[in-house]
């Protein structure tokens, strides 16, 4: 294989495919990188077996081939090259030389027989726009647990139904709903992408574009004009979020996005600190009053005005949750819906139910 390539957009390439690539692994190949020169163009691809990414660079073919090098290291050094273009070589036993004017390297490679064979794009699914479906992402994935569990609450549930897609993630104390149309939609159905794969889905569909997406049997792939992304399917359930959907909430708060995130980052410096939460006072009068902490590491107390329909009543939240759900809102005024103290509560921007945050309140220590 030679190819001559762009310092910068080869440079970019590895750059995202880094998210990709497995840093610890048994398996040496898991760590590199495979560039493909083929009558379609040049290719470069990483996979930790989970997640794969194939990526078109622009270049000049003058011998086809492929070969596989250490990811790091290699995106190391092309970082470090000068500005304009690089010419990659095969050579024997797996080597492979890059030189760019009078700087020239040789590296070890691996036998790129070895590399995992991407994957067929199997069925069409749907079709949106990569800025809506990066928003999504945003507004639901952070809700995806951290941890593993039975249950499948570290992944993001996809669901096609009509021409919506609905995004919904949760991790048992919080839940975030939020459903958007799509350009297109094939097959209905759902399919739950582990939380890694929104991440770098945000990051290699960073520019706008339609995305094509497929389904196989046990992998979502997305199509981008230059990039493809493989994310495996996650097996197991997700949990029947509808049934634990409320309806019907007498007690709602309708106040200002920004007014309430700034009195609950005040909170949480108390809260944060007791390994609390953040009270909520209400009153039909109007007011909504946040308490936190007490004892001898101080105490905080904020009262904001708002529009309350509904009972006096006090619920415990925790405010990081609710600090999370309000910095990926859009909208400023929010609307805040309860049923009492022991009951979880809904949070969403007013005049529109595209997306629900439902929160489980905390125990009150009086």
């Amino acid at each position: 294989m030679k190819v001559t390539l762009s310092k910068e957009e080869l440079q970019k390439s590895l750059s995202r495919l880094q998210g990709v690539v497995e840093k610890r692994t048994i398996y040496p190949i898991l760590s590199h990188v495979l560039i493909s020169a083929e009558e379609e163009g040049i290719f470069i691809e990483a996979t930790d077996l989970q997640i794969s990414l194939r990526e078109k660079v622009r270049g000049e073919i003058r011998e086809g081939g492929r070969v596989c090098l250490p990811a790091r290291k290699f995106y190391e050094i092309v970082r470090e090259m000068p500005h304009g273009e690089l010419m990659l070589s095969q050579e024997e036993n797996f080597w492979v030389s890059l030189s760019s004017g009078r700087i020239s390297l040789r590296m070890p490679g691996l036998d790129p027989a070895d590399f995992p064979a991407f994957s067929s794009p199997g069925r069409d699914f749907f079709s949106i726009n990569s800025g809506v479906l990066r928003k999504m992402i945003r507004k639901v994935a952070f809700c995806a647990s951290s941890q593993e569990s039975s249950m499948n609450l570290h992944g993001v549930l996809f669901e096609v139904e009509g021409e919506k897609l609905r995004l919904v993630a949760t991790d048992g104390h919080r839940l975030a709903l939020y459903e958007q149309p799509v350009e297109a939609a094939w097959n209905e159905g759902s399919v739950v992408l582990p939380r890694k794969g929104m991440t770098e889905i945000r990051k290699v569909f960073h520019q706008e574009e339609v995305l094509r997406v497929y389904q196989a049997e046990n992998l979502v792939q997305f199509r981008g004009e230059n990039s493809v992304l493989s994310v495996r399917i996650l097996e197991g359930k997700f949990p029947e979020y509808r049934y634990v959907l409320p309806k019907g909430l007498e007690n709602r708060t309708l106040l200002g996005r920004s007014l309430l995130l700034a009195a609950l980052r005040r909170a949480d410096v108390f809260a944060s600190e007791r390994g609390e939460g953040v009270r909520m006072d209400l009153s039909p009068e109007g007011v909504l009053e946040l308490k936190a902490g007490g004892g001898d590491a101080g105490e905080f107390s904020e009262a904001v005005s708002v529009d309350y329909q509904g009972q006096s009543m006090s619920i415990m939240f925790n405010a990081r949750y609710l600090i999370e759900a309000l910095n990926v809102m859009d909208g400023e005024r929010i609307s805040l819906e309860l049923r009492d103290s022991e009951s979880a509560g809904l949070l969403k921007e007013e005049g529109t139910d595209e997306y629900l945050y439902l929160i489980m309140p905390m125990r009150m220590l009086e």
